[in-house]
């Protein structure tokens, strides 16, 4: 993976403890953390009422610290930003840290009076793993702990006001609607932001819904109305209707978070000889259309330039393009022959 993928995997290197079963995909799962179990299922949750002498010691706290440290990367990777964000002002603004540890997860009313009392300290319980977290240098209000003279001012509602890629997107009337869905398979986010069965044709018109909110901010770039011709992709190129489709390689990395929503292979998978695994399926009769899985492929890495540090399943991915590219042009050569 990139570097900063690598810095902020780091401190989840380790074994917290906490185990995961059941299916992130339908979101019906169960999460383990010591004596604490949380049954999901999709926005609901049910709990063994556990107490808080359980959640200290199930190395829960420990995993959150972890999380916080690697969310710091995020939005610490461009020498262009102030070496921090407001957390604390967008946190306010969300409500956000009322979440952590609250009644949300373990309903008040259901438990015991013991696990009552727990719920209610949950707030303090947070505040505690939030002090820890600041005597170990960790920035969690909003402040940088490194330097006095380095103090956070940069809202972090502006980063979005700040980047070019929604108003490219409206630009180009992408339909990109698998970031419209969270909370739907691997993912950090719950409870999911769509309603259960949703289909990905059904959150098309969500996912150009914020383009007159960017056009309201003056964004250099966006149009007045939506290209036309980019709501005639389906028409033109088919959509889903791969069977009648030729010549398209359709590639995804299982490190891409964009991968879920992509034309995936699940099946004929082929082995390199160096150990890097790429799953190949065909799509269409004539074997023209195939899906590619790159394992430790990270987004869009098979058309970067080649490095010693690449995997050799992209590797194999890359000549396994080129193969099929090379075929193309001779059909295309064959038929201006005749």
């Amino acid at each position: 993976p990139p570097w900063a993928m690598q810095v902020m995997c780091a401190p989840l290197g380790a074994d917290f403890g906490v185990s995961l079963s059941g299916s992130p995909s339908t979101v019906q799962f169960t999460v383990a953390a010591g004596n604490v179990h949380v049954d999901v299922d999709w926005d609901k949750t049910s709990n063994n009422q556990y107490c808080q002498a359980d959640v200290t010691s199930s190395g829960a706290l420990e995993l959150l610290q972890a999380v916080a440290q690697s969310i710091q990367v995020w939005y610490n990777v461009s020498a262009d930003l102030p070496s921090c964000i407001d957390w604390q002002g967008l946190a306010q603004a969300k409500k956000a840290s009322k979440n952590l540890l609250s009644s949300q997860a373990v309903p008040v009313h259901s438990l015991s009076k013991a696990a009552r009392q727990a719920a209610r300290r949950a707030p303090h319980m947070a505040e505690a793993a939030k002090s820890d977290l600041k005597s170990q240098g960790t920035n969690v209000d909003g402040s940088d702990r490194t330097s006095d003279s380095n103090i956070c001012t940069l809202p972090a509602s502006s980063l979005d006001a700040g980047t070019a890629w929604n108003a490219l997107v409206c630009s180009e009337s992408i339909n990109l609607v698998n970031w419209w869905a969270q909370g739907v398979g691997n993912d950090l986010y719950w409870p999911p932001n769509q309603a259960k069965g949703y289909t990905f044709e059904s959150l098309v018109p969500g996912s150009l819904a914020f383009c007159p909110y960017l056009k309201g901010l003056g964004l250099y770039g966006v149009p007045e109305k939506g290209d036309d011709w980019a709501f005639w992709l389906d028409t033109v190129y088919g959509g889903t209707r791969l069977q009648y489709a030729s010549n398209i390689v359709y590639s995804n990395g299982n490190l891409d978070p964009w991968s879920p929503a992509g034309v995936s292979a699940s099946a004929d998978s082929k082995k390199s000889s160096a150990g890097g695994a790429v799953q190949t399926k065909a799509l269409s009769d004539d074997g023209s259309v195939v899906s590619v899985t790159i394992d430790m492929g990270g987004h869009h890495l098979d058309l970067f330039w080649p490095t010693e540090q690449d995997p050799e399943s992209v590797r194999s991915e890359r000549e396994l393009e080129k193969t099929h590219i090379r075929k193309w042009i001779e059909q295309v050569a064959q038929r201006n022959a005749h």
